[in-house]
């Protein structure tokens, strides 16, 4: 049985039209429409007329583009939305790089990018043999106060594989420019790091995306996401699914090194090989001598695969908080050589496992773990333990994906053990089953 399920995740957040901006545009307004007599570069010779913070809004239609940006912010919005604003990488444009929008310079400060499909993007050359970036690949410099805004995007079938080169961001390549990427659909994105995005530097929030890998091909690491080194780190109510048959070598879900690393509210699920449960959460050392990782809230779901599928949180110096996270056929290894004292609680493990396996000490309390209660093991630290449980959480549907809990379950928050409140990641969802006292003679009556 299959117990991950795309309707698992019930706290999927959509909200259309979601306008962010780190700067305002008070500059023009530039308009733009299709060709279909001459489609290609109709876009790129507007932006060369173009001052700081002007927009470019380009009405419904599909553009043939390799856009080079200038070092200034720019805006360009899709006023049909992405469903029907379509950028198209596909026909390669004379001394332009593969990249639908791309940076050459380091100095590329500002960019705002709102409701198009970028398609066939083909990645900007790097620096040693690298191509990175298939749609946008966006170099900032580290003092820039305006970052990059991506919302409301579908990022598809872009790619940086190329003979003898390294591939970075199937889709996306952002270097040292803070970045929010909000409401955006990602799937088919192919390369051999960060298959859907590679981040270098800089801060960034990724919120309300859905990222999908309906085959693993070449990528290394990341095949969802690849971030080194920078601030803070932020995914919030995003799904990452993927449903690869298989994975030949060592192939990670996440890779991700940041000073502070925020998973909140999640769905991370393996619908066919482990993909996802390959991945790393670790230390940054060249950046971040001490680093947090948090994760609340979220869903990781796996196949009912071998144990030997995990996903590992390393750090050299920090601290990690695991609370209140759902875990179905899911394998996870803690280890924090030194630092402040971990948690791990108010989670819930079906059919999964927890080792920590080092620490500077912490807490373990309020978890409840189902079937085996030795699925949590605690394997150094002294660590506190309290309120652990071995009781059945009492899905309201597992084999579905429907993992909140039915009213008489032991982990919903008013029959949990004193003091511990809500385990899981979600609440109570259905009724346990009604009983109706009767008597035989009402029974036979139904019969005649």
């Amino acid at each position: 049985m299959n117990r991950c399920r795309a309707g698992a995740r019930d706290l999927r957040c959509k909200v259309a039209g979601i306008a962010l901006a780190w700067f305002a545009s008070l500059g023009a307004t530039w308009h733009v429409s299709p060709d279909p007599v001459n489609p290609v570069n109709r876009i790129g010779p507007i932006v060369e007329q173009t001052s700081p913070g002007d927009t470019i809004l380009a009405a419904p239609g599909t553009y043939f583009e390799h856009i080079h940006l200038p070092s200034y912010p720019l805006v360009f919005i899709g006023s049909g939305g992405a469903e029907l604003t379509i950028l198209d990488g596909s026909i390669p444009i004379e001394g332009r790089e593969g990249s639908i929008l791309y940076t050459r310079e380091w100095e590329a400060c500002g960019l705002t990018v709102r409701g198009f499909t970028f398609r066939h993007g083909a990645g900007m050359l790097g620096e040693s043999q690298t191509v990175k970036g298939g749609a946008i690949a966006f170099q900032s410099d580290v003092d820039c106060t305006s970052g990059v805004v991506i919302s409301d995007c579908i990022f598809e079938e872009n790619s940086t594989i190329r003979p003898a080169l390294e591939g970075w961001g199937g889709a996306l390549h952002l270097r040292w420019a803070s970045s929010q990427i909000a409401n955006c659909t990602f799937r088919s994105n192919l390369a051999y790091y960060g298959g859907h995005i590679d981040i270098t530097g800089g801060s960034t929030t990724l919120s309300d995306c859905t990222l999908l890998v309906p085959n693993v091909g070449p990528q290394l690491s990341g095949a969802f996401l690849w971030v080194d080194g920078g601030g803070v780190l932020k995914i919030e109510r995003c799904s990452m699914v993927s449903q690869a048959a298989a994975v030949s070598g060592q192939v990670s879900g996440l890779y991700l090194m940041a000073s502070e690393m925020e998973l909140n509210d999640n769905l991370f699920q393996d619908e066919g090989a482990a993909v996802l449960r390959q991945s790393v959460l670790a230390s940054a050392p060249t950046c971040c001598p001490f680093t947090v990782v948090k994760m609340n809230g979220n869903v990781l779901c796996g196949p009912e695969l071998p144990a030997s599928e995990y996903v590992l949180i390393s750090l050299a110096n920090g601290r990690i908080a695991l609370n209140g996270n759902t875990l179905v056929n899911t394998r996870m290894s803690i280890s924090n050589i030194s630092g402040e004292a971990n948690e791990v609680m108010n989670n819930l493990l079906y059919d999964s496992k927890v080792s920590v396996l080092s620490g500077p000490g912490g807490r373990v309390s309020c978890n409840d773990v189902w079937p085996s209660g030795d699925d949590l093991h605690l394997g150094c630290c002294g660590l506190v333990t309290e309120n652990n449980m071995n009781a059945d959480p009492k899905f309201c549907g597992l084999a579905s994906g429907d993992y909140r809990l039915s009213s008489e379950s032991e982990c919903a928050e008013e029959n949990a053990p004193a003091g511990c409140g809500q385990i899981g990641a979600r609440g109570v969802g259905c009724e346990q089953t009604p009983v109706e006292r009767t008597s035989w003679g009402r029974l036979k009556a139904l019969y005649r």
